[in-house]
């Protein structure tokens, strides 16, 4: 930094006007000398060549060649100076959103850190049950689903950190997506084979469509549970702690959102029925719950 920042234009302009170099000349940080400087600019192209052609190289590139050039009294190497200072104004604004992009995964990070921080010294040094090591690890899943998610969000899907894990991922687990694609494709072909059976398909009705949508939906999540079950324990993350757009994300596949509704709606459900028991509610809607017709349903 020292050699970039000397400043030997205006030794030179200071010779011809005045007739004297600077006095600040036995400073040891006022260093005439710019030979690490001009070996950047000399080789900075180069670096960049090889580093390959994307919009992170280009910025470092531009930042190097104002850093190291702008106090440069070498022929030409401010017009090279002028121009990366246009190409970074181009670039910055993109800069500054893949910024924002990276402290929300290190937000992420640090949470789950923070969490397993936490865990560790809360743990008893004897040998934890089952119980306890069961309950260890659903929130270390959970921790881990929460920094995915974070992945799986829309202005992050086209980032670096994103665009690796999520190749990863999907190929830990593809024989699994794969398998839940067919059968779920099974499930959709049935529900419309019986509506052409029917009769339905051939003459639009509203009502008869949505309920057999809400039942499609509803096969579809009872075909795709064991699958997520399955990549939830493989990967150690809990897939159902992310949002229907996560899932949507992650799958490639439109009908997760409306799969996911159906889970979250079935929970729902469970939590109110083992409210009603536990408090021994006496409204009508806890009553019907509490039966055994009811819960069987």
């Amino acid at each position: 930094m020292r050699d970039c920042m000397a400043e030997p234009m205006v030794d030179a302009v200071s010779a011809h006007l005045v007739g004297e170099g600077r006095e600040e000349e036995g400073d040891s940080f006022a260093i005439p000398s710019r030979e690490f400087a001009d070996f950047i600019l000399q080789y900075i192209d180069e670096w960049a060549r090889k580093k390959g052609d994307n919009d992170n190289t280009k910025t470092a590139r531009d930042l190097f060649i104002v850093v190291a050039g702008i106090n440069s009294t070498r022929k030409g190497v401010q017009s090279r100076v002028q121009e990366s200072i246009d190409s970074l104004l181009r670039l910055l604004p993109d800069l500054r959103k893949q910024s924002e992009k990276t402290e929300a995964v290190v937000e992420a990070l640090t949470t789950i850190n923070e969490q397993m921080e936490r865990a560790a010294s809360s743990r008893k040094e004897e040998e934890e049950s089952e119980r306890d090591r069961n309950k260890r690890r659903r929130r270390h899943a959970a921790a881990r689903a929460l920094l995915f998610s974070v992945l799986l969000q829309p202005d992050q899907l086209t980032g670096p950190a994103s665009i690796r894990i999520l190749a990863i991922i999907r190929e830990k687990v593809q024989q699994h997506i794969a398998n839940m694609k067919e059968d779920l494709k099974r499930e959709e072909e049935k529900i419309i084979r019986e509506r052409r059976e029917s009769g339905a398909a051939d003459e639009f009705n509203g009502a008869s469509y949505l309920l057999a949508m809400s039942k499609m939906y509803s096969e579809m999540s009872k075909a795709a549970l064991p699958h997520l079950i399955l990549m939830s324990n493989e990967l150690d993350i809990d897939l159902f702690s992310l949002t229907g757009d996560d899932w949507k994300a992650l799958f490639d596949m439109r009908e997760m959102s409306y799969i996911h509704q159906s889970y979250t709606d079935a929970l729902a459900m469970l939590k109110k029925c083992k409210e009603a028991i536990e408090d021994k509610k006496k409204d009508e809607e806890s009553m019907a719950v509490r039966s055994t017709s009811g819960l069987r349903s």
